[in-house]
């Protein structure tokens, strides 16, 4: 008898303490950026209103990373980088895209994911001097002070405008501001089970973020650059492109 009641409490203890450890698995978010149908290769022509296009450079900040699910929300980053223009150097890397993996994420079914491309506000009120060398918002290359704002995020390359292969118009688009701050909801259908690994696959077509509707799209030569802090009319049209731009695989 003395040692049943014995056996009994040691599991009794070991059944709650086991109900009281938090289960969680992984999450891999893997971010691809192409060009239409097309990986999108640093430098590649594509084409583009009845010319040809390259694409030089794309990075963003990504913000507030959060998994939506029955059981609530779960934060999985207040603020990353992206940067496709060091990893899309070739075909095969930008198929491969960038991932950002996450453990520790309550086990649960989660049908959202939602996220922000620039930085908050209460981040935004900051600059790079504020922030230590591991945290992406450090790089003072992307803060603008015309702007008193963090770049959100830099789109730039050449577009050929006389048909003879020259690539001679230099353009670029960089977002800034707490009003061009977007926020994209995407639906998923992920299940995270304790110790597994899951993974959601999120593609960014480069083309329409240039759509102005009914398959015509932003003319570049005529407005290349946006180094007026005060016209923010072809920003507003890249971020409210994102919407349509970012999907799920």
């Amino acid at each position: 008898m003395k040692y049943t009641t014995i056996f009994f409490i040691i599991s009794t203890i070991f059944l709650f303490s086991s109900c009281g450890e938090d289960e969680s698995g992984n999450l891999n978010l893997n971010f691809k950026a192409t060009y239409g149908s097309d990986p999108l290769v640093m430098f590649n022509e594509f084409e583009y209103n009845n010319t040809q296009i390259r694409i030089a450079q794309s990075d963003m900040f990504i913000s507030d990373i959060t998994l939506v699910g029955t059981d609530g929300e779960v934060e999985l980053d207040e603020i990353n980088f992206i940067d496709f223009t060091n990893q899309n150097i070739d075909e095969e890397k930008a198929i491969n895209g960038i991932n950002l993996d996450y453990s520790d994420v309550p086990v649960g079914s989660y049908s959202q994911l939602r996220f922000s491309i620039g930085v908050p506000t209460s981040l935004n009120s900051q600059k790079p001097a504020d922030f230590n060398s591991e945290n992406p918002l450090s790089n003072s290359g992307h803060y603008w002070t015309a702007w008193n704002s963090f770049i959100f995020a830099k789109l730039q390359g050449n577009l050929e405008t006389e048909s003879d292969g020259a690539f001679d118009l230099g353009w670029f688009f960089h977002t800034g501001r707490n009003d061009l701050l977007r926020t994209i909801i995407l639906p998923i259908s992920v299940t995270i089970d304790k110790d597994v690994s899951e993974s959601v696959s999120i593609s960014f077509d480069h083309k329409e973020l240039f759509s102005v509707g009914n398959n015509e799209y932003f003319d570049i030569e005529e407005n290349p650059t946006n180094h007026d802090p005060t016209n923010i009319g072809p920003l507003s049209m890249i971020v409210d492109n994102y919407n349509s731009a970012i999907n799920v695989e």
